[in-house]
């Protein structure tokens, strides 16, 4: 592995993929696999849209590198129109994964991974590597669950209470937010980003929300390098409405006191 070569390809949740930088990057390092979350990437919430994933194609086939395709939130995507999985774009060039985690049961370790015949004795020696195996009475649990017809019935719920939690948070941020204050509007998913004018400093703005009990992840480690976003992730369905309504609203307060 000390040999492995890795290189960023910068993404900005508000005005999307600048493609030309991309080109200049792939030429430069040529990599042999581009990793890539095609709905709701983290932290930033940014889904790409049906023309990004021609592009993305059009670039693999130019420069000759595979793809891995982390489409964890394809399926939580009720507020927004369909979009093409890479994989049924460029076929078996693109490895899709999917998980199960933060659908059912966030400690439910189990998703599912399409190969193609060259990459799949490796994949499983990995896998052999990494774990021997998952704990069957969980994996028949969930064959049973998906077998039943349980699965869609179950996102249709999550559906309707991750719908109102996000609706309630962009309608919170539109009232406590500052003037200078912007925000991603994914359209689903569990979370947006949210972000600052730089003169508020980050920093001493964790700390003053620290003292009246809410975390904020800067998730620094999210960006490789400098980073190119002045600001942080709001996890809008992890907590209920009435509770990230009243977070919002002491950080809309902490964020002004800055300005």
């Amino acid at each position: 592995m000390n040999h492995m070569k890795v290189s960023s390809l910068p993404i900005d949740p508000f005005k999307g993929v600048d493609f030309k930088e991309w080109e200049k990057v792939l030429d430069q390092n040529r990599p042999n696999i581009v990793y890539l979350t095609s709905s709701f990437q983290n932290p930033t919430g940014y889904s790409y849209s049906t023309t990004d994933l021609q592009k993305i194609i059009e670039l693999s086939n130019q420069y000759g590198f595979g793809i891995i395709e982390d489409d964890w939130g394809s399926d939580m995507l009720s507020f927004s129109g369909f979009r093409p999985p890479l994989r049924s774009l460029g076929g078996e060039n693109v490895l899709y994964m999917n998980s199960f985690t933060k659908k059912l049961i966030p400690s439910l370790r189990i998703g599912y991974l399409l190969g193609n015949k060259s990459s799949m004795k490796s994949l499983i020696r990995a896998k052999w590597s990494s774990t021997l195996g998952n704990p069957t009475l969980i994996e028949v649990g969930l064959f049973e669950f998906l077998n039943r017809g349980h699965y869609d019935g179950h996102l249709k719920k999550l559906h309707l209470e991750t719908d109102a939690r996000y609706t309630s948070c962009i309608m919170s941020l539109a009232e406590f937010m500052p003037s200078g204050v912007k925000w991603t509007t994914p359209g689903g998913g569990p979370s947006l980003w949210l972000e600052l004018p730089r003169s508020v400093d980050l920093d001493i703005l964790c700390e003053r929300m620290k003292e009246r009990g809410i975390h904020i992840n800067l998730c620094n480690e999210s960006f490789f390098g400098k980073r190119h976003l002045h600001g942080f992730v709001i996890g809008f369905s992890f907590l209920p409405a009435d509770i990230m309504t009243n977070c919002l609203k002491i950080l809309g307060n902490c964020i002004q006191e800055q300005l």
